[in-house]
C-alpha cells in the first residue's frame, strides 16, 4: 500500500551488526495479502513486482483504492 511511517527513520537502539542496521533503516511497506484478510509489514528488499496484472482479492482493498484500470490501482487519497 505504502511505506509505513513508523518504520522510516527508526532508531538503531537494540540492533547489533551493520547488516541488521541497514535492514532496519530501509523503508518498510504495509502490504495486503491476496486471497486472505492479512496485512503484513515487509522491508523494501523483500518487495518484488508481481508480473500478474489481475486485481487482488482482499477485504480492505476499497479503503485504499478507488478503481483498478489497466493493471493499476488508483489511490483513494493520502494514507496517514
Amino acid at each position: 500500500m505504502d511505506a509505513h511511517p513508523h518504520f522510516q527513520g527508526a532508531t538503531d537502539e537494540g540492533w547489533v551488526g551493520e547488516a541488521l542496521r541497514r535492514r532496519w533503516r530501509q523503508p518498510w511497506y504495509e502490504l495486503l495479502v491476496h486471497g486472505t484478510q492479512h496485512v503484513v509489514y515487509v522491508p523494501q528488499e523483500s518487495v518484488e513486482v508481481d508480473p500478474d496484472s489481475d486485481p487482488i482479492s482482499h477485504p480492505l482493498i476499497r479503503l485504499f483504492f478507488n478503481s483498478f484500470d489497466d493493471g493499476r490501482y488508483a489511490l483513494v487519497g493520502p494514507i496517514h
